[in-house]
């Protein structure tokens, strides 16, 4: 959550960073409703999120192995991606607030969830 006090944002740098990411989901949108795929470099640079599972929360995010994320906790790491924004239905890939991941192999019994909309829709609103 960015922080807007009378004099504008507590913290520009992060306010930027939203607006930057905002734009980039924006174009992704654009060119997946023009009927377009995510361009394959994207993906080539997607982390990998493997034994991944849907997580209850207030808004649908997927948690799992991440692989080739470029975050200080390294490969192989437990981690949740940011706010889920767009899910293939194919389950190769999914645009979250902050970018692309590619999935790997859905954890054990969660294929019910993510076939089910009534059940992602209602877990996640």
């Amino acid at each position: 959550m960015l922080n807007f006090e009378y004099e504008g944002f507590a913290d520009v740098a992060a306010a930027e960073l939203q607006a930057t990411r905002a734009r980039s989901l924006a174009d992704d949108l654009d060119r997946l409703l023009s009927g377009k795929q995510p361009f394959a470099e994207q993906l080539a640079k997607a982390p990998l999120l493997e034994r991944w599972s849907v997580v209850a929360a207030r808004v649908p995010v997927l948690q799992g192995i991440a692989i080739g994320h470029p975050s200080e906790l390294g490969t192989f790491a437990p981690m949740s991606t940011a706010p889920l924004v767009i899910a293939a239905e194919d389950r190769r890939w999914i645009r979250c607030w902050d970018g692309f991941w590619r999935l790997g192999r859905i954890e054990d019994g969660q294929d019910s969830v993510w076939s089910d909309p009534s059940v992602t829709i209602r877990e996640w609103r």
